[in-house]
């Protein structure tokens, strides 16, 4: 018995089907007895039939299918149901006229027999519009629906569901019976029962009833059938025992005692859960998991998920069962909403409450959302949205959940998601209208996204849009939504191609209609110069009124291809005549075919032509006759395996039209067998045998192209060419063949385009040969140096040995390849054995080997890519001061204002690091001086906050810009008083101060940061209390400061002026150079404190001495210690 085929959405038809149901029961009633019996039987079939299709059960290909095969079956049993019930209760009904009390018991008593009957029958009535059997035949077909019907009612465990099947299934008939018995009842009361009858309870009866057998079918499909009473074990003979596998048995064999994990593992396989809690009260592992060798790779808490009794699932989770723990490349949560496609919610909660984590995915990247996205009720997926998955998660194709759901066209939870805030067009992934467009013609899914804000123009991988998707099924209706919405007709994809010409390639007459309202560009052309005339001549999908809309939307027929040829030549070529009239009605045929008459005449003398068909085909090809070519082969009854020994045999000698010829001649399904015998036959230069097989569709997915290459000895730029596309149509390019694989078959042959594509694709680079040797040792033996460098490129080792024990740097030598040797000496940075990244160009910067960066840049790595921690090579380069790598990669136009995430730039760096030389080369080549670090910081503040009096000189002289502030209004000689406040190197700081000063001389006084100046940052205003500091170097810079005449009053947010700062931190000299200046001794703070009460409160008596006037000089100041 095979599963119900479910359909998202049956669109109007249960409701058609209901009103139709309806209105033939209300009009029935007013036939003459018995006549409204007719009327009754049809319209509980109806809506039986409605009910099914209402809850999205389709049993055949179609929805006319299902009503017009299935009606009939259901019909018959409705009516076999009423003629039963009728007999049984007739003649109550009669008594009950003239008689009282008997009629009464006996019509009840007919009532509950018929209750009891339709127990053990209770599915007829619905089977036939659910269950889908392996005969399709009529009477198969009934006796099917009796059979399963009894069967589901034996394996239901269930006899409360079987007796309220029952009792629904005797209400319906009873109900659309009774109503005909009061026709002595007035005619309001009457109509309204009816009414009421046949337009609300017999609809409800019908899709309960309905409903309740899917339950019944999954309880019956978990539920073992008992073993026959007093059945024994057969005795197997050894003697006669069959080869074959015995079949199992319709019972469930009684679990043995043995281990309670065994047991436990088995229950749970078998679906016994009263068998698997007994196992885990007997000790069973509750984390058991299965055996390596078996078939069944599910877990335990797995396979607990999956069964519709949640108390094996509650027992294991509280007997520690860990819910995240992957086996099989599964969590039990994925195999839970993976593994049924209406849900199980109660399963879902209980793992989402017991910490089942929902962003968990499987191999190919889906979610459990990406499997709730395929059930049509949004429970699941609310719960596991609840729960904080990833509503825009992206499997492997790049599909999140939004778009599973769209590609299945299950529109409802498409809807669910949307207002879930998923993402028409997530991060890094498909856009959801592709899967909506690229389905069925159905345009409900795209205007739900539309009206979700969808961008009509998204476009996914390979730049593929919705109208190109569209174009390409033949969606008309689609399409023309996708352009009344804004799509651009004109839009391409990666490889130019257009919607107009993939509808030309798919024959989609109603696309280029529609595309024909938008005015499409038409003179478009794909990546091989066709144009959509020319794709429509090729595509045997495309007809003759393709080609004429085509010619009337004004596409150019005589535009030539890549190849030379136009539209007509194409279709004569390929021998597709109606297309050729369309083209050009005034085309003349040969002589000999110049009218259907002369064909005809030909036909007919090709058919009594009594020669053995090779013969016959061999005179027209030799006198290269396509005419007559193509009447031998309609003509012959030519075995397919003969004809293409023919061609064969023919090689090379036959043209590109005739092998077109005789290929399209052999039947598709002998085509699908054509690899393995034409590579067994294949000799060189028959490479126009291979691509007229692949324009027949011949699929070369399971044929090693090692094989292929291994035979050539050779390769042309056709071989080449048909070698890429079979790479890119999916050839086995991994499989090796008598030891050698495709890539080393390229390198032999000398093939850098297909090396190159072979290693994008994937093929391992390291993998050896009969011999030993990987491909690099093959391109060194060979001297290939851009061989060399494609395999270094994509991870290839080079200290790999091959069965001499000699490694391609060694066979380099041997064979004295110096341009290969070259590329395999890597004595500084090592290769890193994978295929490279742009973080290796980093990491050989860092470690400042020149050779190897040149090399990595030759190699196609970006000049520059960033490493995990975001810097650049020329970053790395300039902070470790390696000149030689700073300068090869300023010549390869690395970016000079290149920042890390904290900001540097190659100059600071080097600044930082005081690699001087790094700082000439980088402003040599026109850096950028004033390029701000975070907050505003110029690369001359950085030079003077690390006292570099050399960087600053040089960068002056370079034209730095000495009055530009960061955020805080700091220049760059805030940053030199900071730092000389602290300094001690009297010498350096001196150059700085008359550096920055010369040229500008009014920074001296210019307030920065919370007001404070030069004169005040110097003196320690931001300085901690009693840090020491040298008073002698203080006072060297004090002077140089005081002779630009700063404002000495200047007060910090503490209104401290100088003289405060020196009290503060005990400077002497520099107290008496303010006090010489003019410094007023009676200014106050904020707390209206002088600088004398400041140095009494930190214990200075010398400097509160020389700041009292009325006192004399104090002898403390010549016992204090100051710092040399």
């Amino acid at each position: 018995m095979l599963e119900t085929e479910r359909v998202p959405a049956t669109g109007a038809w249960p409701w058609v089907l209901w009103l139709l149901g309806a209105v033939l029961g209300t009009v029935g009633y007013r036939l003459v007895e018995p006549y409204w019996l007719f009327g009754v039987v049809l319209g509980m079939a109806t809506q039986l039939a409605g009910a099914g299709l209402a809850l999205q059960h389709l049993p055949e290909s179609t929805i006319g299918q299902t009503v017009l095969r299935r009606f009939p079956v259901g019909l018959i049993w409705v009516s076999l149901l009423v003629a039963a019930l009728v007999g049984l209760s007739a003649w109550p009904l009669l008594q009950l006229r003239e008689h009282g009390l008997p009629a009464v018991l006996g019509l009840s008593l007919a009532l509950g027999l018929g209750w009891l009957s339709l127990w053990r029958i209770w599915p007829l009535l619905a089977l036939a519009y659910i269950d889908r059997p392996r005969r399709r035949g009529p009477w198969q077909l009934l006796a099917h629906c009796w059979s399963e019907s009894r069967r589901l009612v034996r394996a239901d465990p269930s006899s409360a569901r079987g007796l309220l099947a029952a009792l629904v299934a005797l209400s319906l008939l009873v109900g659309g019976l009774a109503l005909g018995l009061i026709g002595h009842w007035p005619l309001p009361w009457r109509m309204t029962l009816i009414g009421a009858w046949w337009w609300l309870i017999a609809p409800f009866l019908s899709f309960v009833l309905v409903a309740l057998v899917e339950p019944a079918r999954l309880s019956a499909s978990e539920t073992p059938l008992p073993a026959p009473p007093g059945s024994q074990p057969a005795r197997a003979n050894p003697a006669s025992k069959p080869r074959e596998e015995p079949v199992t048995p319709t019972y469930l064999p009684v679990l043995l005692p043995g281990d309670p994990s065994a047991r436990l593992m088995a229950a749970a396989r078998l679906g016994r859960v009263d068998d698997a809690l007994a196992a885990l009260d007997a000790g069973a592992d509750p984390k058991l998991l299965p055996a390596a060798e078996d078939r069944d790779q599910r877990s335990l808490v797995m396979l607990a998920a999956v069964l519709p009794d949640t108390r094996l699932l509650r027992r294991l989770i509280a007997g520690g069962a860990e819910l995240n723990r992957r086996h099989a490349g599964l969590t039990p949560l994925l195999v839970t909403t993976r593994d049924s496609l209406r849900g199980r919610p109660d399963a879902v909660m209980t793992l989402l409450a017991n910490g089942a984590d929902p962003r968990a995915s499987d191999n190919e990247g889906r979610t459990a959302l990406h499997f709730a996205a395929l059930i049509s009720e949004p429970d699941v997926a609310a719960l596991l949205i609840d729960a904080g998955a990833e509503v825009d998660a992206l499997n492997r194709d790049g599909y999140s959940p939004l778009g599973v759901a769209c590609a299945s066209g299950n529109w409802r939870l498409a809807r669910f998601l949307l207002e879930r805030k998923a993402k028409p067009e997530p991060a890094g992934g498909q856009p959801a209208l592709l899967a909506a467009a690229a389905g069925d013609d159905d345009i409900g899914g795209v205007q739900l996204l539309l009206k979700f804000k969808a961008k009509v123009d998204a476009q996914g991988r390979l730049g593929r849009t919705a109208l190109l998707s569209a174009a390409l099924a033949g969606n008309r209706e689609i399409a023309e939504l996708l352009l009344a919405a804004g799509a651009d007709p004109d839009l391409a994809d990666d490889h130019q191609v257009t919607p107009l010409l993939e509808a030309a390639r798919a024959g989609a007459n109603g696309v280029i209609s529609a595309l024909t309202k938008a005015s499409p560009k038409v003179d478009v052309q794909d990546p091989h110069g066709r144009n959509a005339l020319l794709l429509a001549c090729q595509s045997p999908r495309a007809n003759a009124d393709t080609v004429a809309s085509l010619l009337a939307l004004g596409v150019d027929p005589a535009q030539p291809a890549g190849d030379g040829r136009h539209a007509l030549q194409c279709a004569i070529d390929l021998g597709r005549w109606p297309l050729v009239k369309v083209l050009d009605p005034s085309c003349q045929l040969p002589s000999c075919l110049g009218t259907e008459a002369d064909l005809e005449v030909l036909q007919q003398a090709v058919e009594h032509d009594v020669r053995p068909w090779p013969v016959r085909l061999d005179e027209a090809l030799a006198e290269q006759d396509l005419w007559r070519v193509d009447a031998v082969l309609r003509a012959s009854q030519i075995d397919p395996n003969e004809l293409f020994d023919f061609v064969l045999r023919q090689g090379e000698q036959l043209g590109q039209q005739a092998l077109d010829r005789l290929i399209g001649a052999l039947p598709a399904e002998f085509l699908q067998a054509v690899p393995d015998p034409a590579m067994r036959t294949l000799r060189p230069l028959q490479a126009g045998l291979l691509h007229a097989l692949a324009r027949r569709g011949v699929s070369w997915g399971g044929f090693p192209l090692a094989r292929v290459l291994q035979s050539l000895r050779k390769l042309d730029a056709e071989w080449q060419r048909w070698a890429i596309q079979r790479v890119e149509a999916g050839a086995e390019i991994f499989a090796p063949w008598q030891g050698s694989t495709a890539l080393h078959q390229s390198l032999r042959l000398g093939s850098a385009a297909l090396t190159e594509r072979l290693l994008r694709c994937g093929v391992d680079p390291n993998a050896a040969d009969a011999n030993g040797d990987t491909a690099l040792h093959l391109a060194a033996r060979y001297g290939d140096a851009h061989g060399c460098a494609l395999l270094l490129r994509y991870g290839a080792q080079i200290e790999l040995s091959n069965a001499e024990g000699c490694s391609p740097y060694g066979l380099s030598l041997r064979h004295a390849q110096a341009d290969v040797y070259d590329w395999l000496d890597w004595r500084g940075w090592q290769l890193p054995g994978r295929p490279l990244r742009e973080a290796d160009l980093v990491e050989a910067a860092r470690l400042g080997d020149a050779h190897a960066v040149e090399r990595l840049l030759m190699l196609g790595l970006s000049v520059d890519g960033r490493d995990a921690q975001g810097a650049s090579a020329l970053l790395r380069a300039a902070g470790g001061g390696h000149l030689d790598c700073v300068r090869c990669l300023i010549r390869q136009r690395a970016d000079l204002q290149v920042t890390a995430p904290s900001g540097a730039s190659p100059l600071t760096a080097a600044i930082s690091m005081r690699h001087r030389a790094v700082v000439e080369v980088l402003l040599d080549a026109g850096v950028d001086l004033n390029q701000a670090l975070p907050g505003g910081v110029t690369p001359l503040m950085v030079a003077a906050a690390l006292g570099l009096p050399e960087m600053l000189v040089m960068l002056i002289d370079r034209g730095a810009d000495a009055r530009r502030t960061d955020e805080n209004g700091n220049t760059a000689l805030h940053a030199l008083a900071q730092f000389g406040c602290a300094a001690r190197d009297r010498t350096r700081l001196m150059a700085c101060w008359n550096a920055l000063l010369s040229c500008a001389a009014e920074l001296a006084d210019q307030p920065g940061g919370n007001g404070l100046s030069p004169l005040l940052l110097l003196l320690g205003a931001r300085a901690e209390a009693g840090h020491p500091l040298d008073e002698e170097c203080l006072g060297a810079q004090l002077e140089i400061l005081l002779r630009h005449k700063p404002d000495l009053e200047r007060r910090d947010q503490r209104g401290f002026a100088a003289l405060h700062l020196c009290a503060l931190h005990g400077l002497m000299q520099p107290l008496r150079q303010l006090l010489a200046a003019g410094a007023d001794r009676q200014a106050r703070d904020q707390l209206n404190r002088r600088a004398h009460e400041i140095a009494v409160l930190r214990g200075f008596v010398d400097i509160a001495a020389e700041l009292d006037e009325t006192t004399a000089p104090s002898m403390a100041r010549l016992l204090r210690k100051t710092d040399s």
